[in-house]
């Protein structure tokens, strides 16, 4: 629920320097990295460690796409970025660790002879190419997720074309020297995508896809346990007669496997968040959907110390129906929602990665900003919160400022703006994204009570009129 207005890059460095000093000792951040008309996705991120920040993705910057590799400091601050590729489209999709702080990137690349390859680059903490390994066939192949394997090799999932107009999961094994050890395939007679693979403790692979060869219809959730070497052990399917999509899988503390994505609730309804518990056997342990009037989807998930589940994606159910926002969302154990809070500029937003870091959580995501993509971080607390932000947001961006006196309060309060604004809406939402409060002020006003009868604890109040639209976290005692 959290919007932020970002409008160039000049005030993307200057909004910096203004967030750091309204936040005083807050660590956490949020930050654009990106030029007009230049078009740059982050697709992961990971933390190394001595806290540098790695986002991996691609950019245009160079004139082509190529994959990019962005490197900050531990409060965010841009390091360098990096571009690897050629003269052709060459995108990034999946970022992750490769010993001794070096890096390894999976994607995809345009061949004007062979379509599209699978391309691997393994790169050091310093941003220098160490190789490069490409599959190409007469085939299309992309690169959807890697991982380095206990051998030091590397297991690579994605697609690859048939030859019959359809794609079928494609799972590659390289050496740690980025030599081609083997090539999986799997499918059926429609589509199939992988989304994760990983290596369990025992050697055998846990391997997610969208399969529409098999299930119940229309797009279900495959998962494929393998040997080591890419022999099926089990193969089973998830979903119903409506269209469901696996964004990844998570090998949870105990070893059961935390299926995640989006999922119809209805024929054509938008989407929401799914998170599935599946034993090692394959067998379903519970499912819970959740979200809202909007649309939802989970692309990455980490599990707490606590067993909790932390998800990043994109959703417009928690900002008031607008554009598509980052959506950072808790469920419990059992997939139940605690909260959820969206984070965004005035178009589409959405997070494609999270990982655990020091009392909080790193998110990589992309925002569309004056006509281009850029790259974007957030660090936010282990509430999913960016302490503090809101208020300098708001005081920097919008055209009129506000401020809500008291906060915390008792839930009675004022909303004071600088200027007279014309017919305000209020609204207060919970951490679940539940509107708990409305009410509606007619003609022009500077000074509106707010009347609020909720528990103790947070809130988020939504405010929308002539002037704009205001968000600020408000506390009840």
């Amino acid at each position: 629920m959290n919007k932020l207005y970002i409008y160039t890059v000049a005030s993307i460095i200057f909004c910096c320097n203004i967030f750091s000093k309204a936040l005083g000792q807050s660590p956490y951040f949020v930050k654009y990295f990106g030029l007009q008309e230049i078009n740059e996705q982050a697709r992961a991120i990971l933390q190394i460690n001595d806290g540098a920040i790695f986002l991996g993705g691609y950019s245009n910057i160079s004139g082509n796409t190529d994959p990019a590799l962005l490197k900050l400091s531990r409060k965010g601050d841009s390091l360098w970025m990096k571009t690897y590729g050629d003269t052709v489209f060459d995108v990034a999709l999946s970022l992750n660790y490769s010993g001794n702080a070096d890096l390894v990137i999976c994607g995809e690349r345009l061949n004007e002879i062979t379509g599209t390859d699978l391309i691997v680059l393994k790169i050091d903490s310093n941003g220098i190419q160490l190789w490069e390994s490409v599959i190409a066939t007469n085939k299309n192949e992309s690169g959807k997720y890697i991982e380095q394997t206990q051998d030091g090799g590397y297991l690579i999932c994605g697609y690859q074309s048939d030859d019959f107009g359809f794609n079928d999961i494609i799972l590659v094994k390289l050496a740690a020297s980025g030599a081609l050890l083997w090539i999986k395939n799997y499918g059926g007679v429609d589509n199939e995508y992988a989304s994760q693979v990983h290596e369990l403790a025992d050697g055998n692979i846990i391997l997610t896809a969208d399969t529409r060869s098999k299930g119940a219809g229309g797009y279900d959730v495959e998962i494929l346990r393998l040997t080591s070497t890419g022999e099926i052990i089990w193969d089973y399917t998830y979903g119903d007669d409506l269209e469901n999509g696996c964004q990844g899988i998570y090998i949870a503390a105990n070893g059961d496997l935390i299926s995640y994505g989006e999922t119809e609730t209805f024929p054509f309804s938008p989407f929401d968040f799914y998170i599935e518990r599946i034993s090692p056997e394959g067998s379903s342990i519970w499912k819970n959907v959740f979200g809202g009037a909007g649309s939802d989807a989970a692309f990455s998930l980490v599990e707490d110390d606590a067993g909790n589940f932390i998800l990043t994606g994109y959703s417009n159910s928690y900002n008031g129906g607008e554009a598509i926002d980052i959506v950072i969302a808790k469920t419990d154990a059992f997939g139940e929602l605690i909260w959820a809070n969206s984070y965004g500029n005035a178009g589409i937003d959405i997070g494609y990665g999270i990982v655990k870091a020091d009392q909080g959580f790193l998110i990589a995501a992309t925002s569309f900003n004056e006509g281009s993509n850029d790259f974007c971080t957030l660090y936010v607390s282990e509430e999913g919160l960016l302490t503090g932000l809101m208020e300098a947001a708001n005081s920097f961006y919008q055209p009129v400022h506000l401020s809500v006196n008291p906060n915390p309060s008792n839930g009675y309060f004022e909303i004071v703006f600088d200027e007279a604004v014309n017919n305000l809406k209020v609204e207060i939402f919970d951490l679940t994204g539940r509107s708990v409060f409305e009410s509606f002020e007619n003609g022009m006003n500077k000074k509106v009570p707010i009347r609020f009868e909720g528990s103790q604890g947070m809130y988020l109040l939504l405010m929308k009129c002539s002037a704009g639209i205001y968000r600020l976290p408000v506390e009840l005692y």
